[in-house]
């Protein structure tokens, strides 16, 4: 018995089959498992699957059987009804896909499947006779045309290509951190048509190019650069072209290590907002050590020490839970203190800083007498400086805590304020016996970015 011709009529058999099917399944799980078994054996016998294939070729075997098989294809799919069977089958897939172990099962199938040596030769049948059809490869290649003519699948598949395809060098990790410190949203390594970009910022369709003096310094490469850029700003992208060096103009790194130094009654500056208020400029303050905050009315009397606000040990930045009210409590002081006294590392070359997620450490120990915590510390960075110091000062600041200031941009002042903990310090030698040192480093509680 067939389904009945009326497209309607078919069409609500078929419901009315499924919704069978469902429920009886649904009653009957083990149903279900024989009959996934049992379609597993029979495509696991080679003997079934070779009598599939020869079921299959005599309805497809011949040029007439293929050309038949597709026209009902597209009849069948030209029906309004078809949408709505495409739309069931990727609601059931769907499903299906979020099933534990689907993956599993399907990369387990897809195994076996590529492994047999009947597959393999079928596949190689078919390829040889797909080949050898002209209209075949016609089709194939007009649509791989097609496929590059679409400037938006075209990218998609060089952002796919390309990510991560290069290491990035050292300008452009100096710029991503930059850029990760704005909180600016960009992408690395990004196609654009038959061009890579370094950055490219979407949302002002900009586009960000570092230049390192070797490389970009050679008249074929700035013929290319030049070609490049006219594409660019014919599809509409402005291009900012960064040398490299200007991006380490501001290897700048000042930093100062322990002990620090006590200081009383020291005023800070109001930022405007009568919330954030910060010290001097190349400060950074001893969270190990007593700190006292005060406010007054007038700035000489009525000194009155608080509480309700957030110390940037790093930076030297009180910010308030409330703003301080004018003639009330708005001069603000350190009455007690203690300060690292930072100092610029002369002949620092370069510096790197790596983000990385949080991590604490709150273990419980027992001292003598009574239980004690370990007090939480996050660890939100690492990394290196590079430098040619000949003082020995970095390995005497071994294990210690610093203060540091690492300089992205020194005109604008753009920096990383972070204490420290110094990990490794090492001298090395370059190609030209030059004595080069490193200086490793963890950061210790919360970097800040700062522009000020």
């Amino acid at each position: 018995m067939g389904w009945p011709k009326d497209p309607e009529k078919r069409e609500l058999a078929k419901q009315r089959s499924r919704e069978s099917h469902e429920r009886y399944y649904a009653n009957h799980p083990e149903a279900l498992e024989a009959m996934s078994q049992y379609t597993t054996q029979q495509f696991s016998d080679p003997e079934m699957r070779k009598q599939q294939s020869e079921r299959t070729s005599l309805r497809v075997g011949t040029p007439e059987a293929r050309k038949a098989h597709s026209e009902r294809l597209q009849e069948f799919y030209s029906r309004a009804e078809s949408d709505q069977i495409k739309q069931r089958s990727r609601e059931t897939l769907a499903q299906t896909k979020l099933q534990a172990g689907y993956q599993e099962r399907v990369n387990a199938g897809m195994k076996r499947v590529s492994s047999d040596p009947l597959v393999k030769m079928h596949r190689q049948d078919a390829s040889k006779l797909l080949n050898a059809d002209p209209a075949y490869r016609a089709k194939r290649r007009a649509g791989i045309i097609r496929s590059w003519q679409d400037e938006q699948k075209r990218d998609e598949r060089g952002h796919k290509s390309f990510k991560g395809y290069t290491k990035p060098t050292s300008i452009e990790i100096i710029v991503e951190q930059l850029l990760q410190a704005l909180d600016i949203p960009y992408e690395s390594q990004w196609a654009m048509g038959r061009y890579i970009v370094d950055f490219y910022i979407p949302s002002k369709r900009l586009v960000i190019e570092c230049d390192g003096e070797y490389w970009h310094s050679k008249p074929e490469a700035q013929a290319r650069d030049a070609r490049k850029d006219a594409y660019l700003q014919q599809k509409g992208y402005t291009i900012l072209r960064l040398p490299g060096e200007q991006i380490k103009r501001g290897d700048y790194v000042w930093v100062a290590a322990t002990p620090s130094l006590n200081t009383t009654n020291e005023s800070a500056t109001d930022s405007g907002d009568h919330i954030t208020y910060t010290m001097s400029v190349h400060r950074a303050w001893d969270w190990q050590q007593p700190l006292v905050v005060q406010n007054s009315p007038n700035g000489s009397t009525g000194w009155v020490t608080v509480t309700d606000y957030t110390f940037q040990y790093a930076s030297g930045v009180i910010v308030f839970n409330t703003a301080r009210v004018v003639s009330t409590n708005n001069f603000v002081r350190v009455s007690t203190g203690y300060y690292f006294n930072l100092t610029q590392l002369d002949g620092a070359t370069g510096w790197s800083y790596t983000p990385k997620a949080n991590t604490k450490d709150t273990t419980q120990f027992q001292t003598t007498g009574s239980w004690g915590t370990k007090a939480a510390t996050t660890k939100e960075a690492t990394g290196k400086i590079e430098t040619l110091r000949t003082d020995g000062r970095i390995f005497v600041e071994l294990g210690n805590i610093v203060a540091l200031q690492l300089y992205m941009d020194k005109p604008n002042n753009m920096r990383f304020d972070a204490l420290a903990i110094v990990t490794g310090a090492e001298t090395k030698a370059d190609a030209k016996d030059v004595e080069d040192k490193q200086m490793t480093f963890d950061v210790y509680g919360v970097p800040y970015f700062r522009t000020t």
